[in-house]
């Protein structure tokens, strides 16, 4: 009875012995529960503080975990929200008396994504104010200010308090060298005010730094078929120069002379490697793109006869058995028929080399090999074709037929593309190639 009554006495008791159960079976967000409420209504529990500290870590621990996880998947919204959720948890744990670890190298993480969403909710805000939409731009601009405190002052009655934000957010991005983010934000508020301050000149300075320049090179000619090289590295340059991104500015060979020219140095001064770097950023150049036709094979077979052996299906009606009764049996016989067929190849083998001049090094380096071909096959039967087959049976089965060898009895004879159709086809497959290559590291 006094024991019951001591107990009774304690009401931090019946917290602690669940406490400890659920630290031995690992529920430590529940244990976690149990010595908060304890230091709750005991704030100098020291058992209950060192309880504390070791459950809330592991459950401080496991929400980062989760956190990292819709970082990766690009959860970007949740990842946000569960960062807020750990720091309300941090503090609530240290709200009474309780240390733990705060893993700092996720600030970064999260002041990175952060400044990615809200600047995704203020270019919602202003397609809203652009679609007279007020009350609901209002409503983002509120939740942003929970993000930021940045935003308590905005509102869509006073258009400057909207851009001013996006302005400083341009600012900042300029000051990390973060050239890109800073050129968008810039142009955001110029479409909204073309004279908003100095963002026309930031936004144009945020632009030259962020441009990254390519260079285009031929590497020479080993196969001294310069109407193919010229044509092949005509056509890379338009490709590239067709790339949706405002930061890459692209120089062929006349370009990279003439500012070589105006700074008095030659071409040969990006091939030594002891001069390379400094005549790169003597023209701004990042990157050299060498490409060279290392071959060019064209394959031309006039059309050509072949008599070719086949199996013709015939169906007789046979007295089987002794009570005279007939069925149908299929027999083969082999004949022969014409088979003409004609071609057009053209297959190139190209070499290319991105190389990124400010560190020597070679990004990416490839051989691409391409054919484009066009052929046709056109079979010739007296009989009738429709019994055809390539092959005898195997047992009692009827042999397979493949739609495409039964169709060249029914071809129409046509003019096949011509070599220089081909060739087109071939180089822009090539080129198609190579800038899909080489878009990672020039986008990156």
């Amino acid at each position: 009875m006094l024991l019951f009554s001591l107990w009774a006495c304690d009401a931090t008791k019946p917290f602690m012995h669940q406490a400890q159960i659920d630290m031995q079976d690992k529920n430590y967000n529940e244990a976690a529960n149990n010595y908060y409420n304890i230091l709750l209504l005991k704030p100098g529990n020291t058992e209950a503080k060192q309880g504390l500290k070791s459950s809330a870590q592991f459950v401080l621990d496991g929400k980062f975990e989760k956190f990292s996880q819709l970082v990766i998947e690009n959860k970007v919204p949740d990842a946000v929200k569960q960062y807020q959720y750990n720091q309300k948890y941090y503090n609530r744990v240290k709200s009474v008396g309780a240390e733990i670890n705060w893993p700092s190298m996720y600030n970064e993480v999260y002041e990175d994504i952060k400044d990615e969403y809200i600047a995704k909710i203020h270019y919602n805000s202003l397609e809203l104010i652009n679609q007279k939409k007020y009350e609901k731009a209002e409503e983002q601009f509120t939740q942003l200010a929970e993000l930021d405190s940045t935003y308590k002052e905005v509102t869509v009655v006073r258009m400057s308090t909207v851009l001013e934000p996006l302005y400083q957010r341009g600012l900042r991005m300029m000051k990390n060298q973060n050239y890109k983010e800073a050129y968008f934000s810039f142009e955001k508020v110029l479409e909204y005010d073309a004279k908003y301050k100095d963002s026309k000149i930031l936004k144009a300075d945020a632009l030259d730094k962020a441009t990254i320049t390519i260079g285009l090179l031929p590497m020479g000619n080993q196969t001294k078929l310069d109407k193919e090289e010229s044509q092949l590295y005509s056509q890379l340059l338009t490709k590239i120069q067709q790339i949706t991104n405002p930061f890459i500015k692209v120089l062929d060979k006349s370009d990279i002379e003439n500012r070589l020219k105006e700074k008095q140095l030659e071409l040969a001064s990006f091939l030594n490697p002891a001069t390379a770097i400094k005549t790169a950023e003597v023209i701004g150049l990042k990157y050299l793109l060498f490409s060279s036709l290392d071959n060019v094979q064209v394959d031309n077979f006039n059309p050509s006869n072949e008599t070719k052996v086949a199996y013709e299906a015939i169906n007789e009606n046979v007295q089987k058995g002794s009570n005279g009764a007939y069925q149908f049996v299929t027999r083969f016989k082999k004949v022969n028929y014409m088979e003409t067929y004609q071609m057009r190849r053209v297959a190139y083998k190209v070499n290319y080399r991105l190389a990124n001049i400010l560190t020597l090094e070679t990004e990416t380096a490839d051989s691409v090999e391409i054919e484009q071909k066009d052929e046709q096959t056109i079979g010739k039967y007296d009989g009738d074709f429709q019994n055809l087959y390539p092959f005898l049976p195997a047992g009692n089965f009827m042999p397979e037929t493949p739609n495409a060898w039964r169709n060249q009895f029914t071809e129409t004879k046509r003019n096949l593309l011509s070599i220089s159709i081909l060739s087109t086809n071939c180089s822009q497959a090539v080129i198609e190639r190579i800038v899909s290559d080489i878009s990672f590291y020039i986008n990156k």
